[in-house]
C-alpha cells in the first residue's frame, strides 16, 4: 500500500527525488532543485514522496491556492512504471486535495516531436484517470503545454494568479507564462509543426 512522506532539504527522500527529477524531465523544464526545496517550505507547496513499504516509488510537487492545486511535477521511478503506481499516486493526490480543482501541464500532443508517442501515451494516462483538456494551453518561453484539469476548470486569471504567488512578482515577470485559448495559433505551435 502506498503512503506519502514529505520531502525536506538534506534528506534521503530529497536525494532520491532529485535523481528521478534529473532523469524524468528535460533540462528545459527543470527548475533548480534548490529553488523547489526552498519554495516547499511555504504553506501552499507540497513536495511529496510516495513509498510502497520502504521502497521509493516517485514524487509529486504541488502548489495550491484557494481551491486550485497545480501538479507541477509528477514522476514515477522507471523501475516501477506500468505497475499501477501512477494511477495509485493520482488517487492519493485526488484524496489529499479533495474538493480542489486539480490542474497539470503536459507537453503538447499532435505536434512534430521526437517523443510524440510518449507524449500521446502520457495524455491517455491522465485522461483515463479523470483529467480532461482545459479550454486553454500554456506557453512558457518557447515551449507549449496542454493544460489538463480534474474537477472544475480554473479561469485563466485564477491559474496565472497561482503562478504569480508561487514565483513572486519578479520571477513571474521574467517567465511570463501565457494562457492561449485552444485552437488559437501561436508562434510556438507554428514552429513546431513546420520543422
Amino acid at each position: 500500500m502506498l503512503h506519502i512522506r514529505t520531502i525536506r532539504k538534506n534528506s534521503r527522500k530529497a536525494e532520491l527525488a532529485d535523481r528521478l527529477y534529473q532523469q524524468a524531465f528535460p533540462e528545459s523544464e527543470r527548475i533548480p532543485m534548490s529553488f523547489l526545496l526552498r519554495k516547499a517550505k511555504k504553506d501552499f507547496v507540497d513536495f511529496l514522496a510516495f513509498y510502497d513499504a520502504d521502497e521509493f516509488i516517485g514524487f509529486a510537487y504541488l502548489i495550491s491556492h484557494n481551491d486550485i492545486t497545480f501538479v507541477q511535477y509528477l514522476a514515477i521511478d522507471s523501475s516501477h512504471r506500468s505497475k499501477g503506481y501512477g494511477g495509485a499516486v493520482l488517487s492519493l493526490i485526488s484524496e489529499k486535495y479533495r474538493g480542489n480543482r486539480l490542474v497539470l501541464n503536459i507537453e503538447e500532443t499532435g505536434v512534430a516531436a521526437e517523443n510524440a508517442e510518449q507524449r500521446a501515451k502520457r495524455k491517455r494516462f491522465y485522461l483515463n484517470h479523470g483529467y480532461r483538456n482545459a479550454q486553454y494551453r500554456m506557453v512558457h518561453g518557447s515551449e507549449g503545454y496542454e493544460v489538463l484539469v480534474k474537477g472544475g476548470e480554473p479561469i485563466p486569471y485564477e491559474f496565472l494568479r497561482l503562478f504569480k504567488i508561487y514565483m513572486g512578482r519578479l520571477m513571474y515577470l521574467f517567465f511570463k507564462p501565457k494562457l492561449i485559448p485552444v485552437g488559437s495559433v501561436s508562434p510556438t505551435s507554428q514552429t513546431r509543426t513546420t520543422s
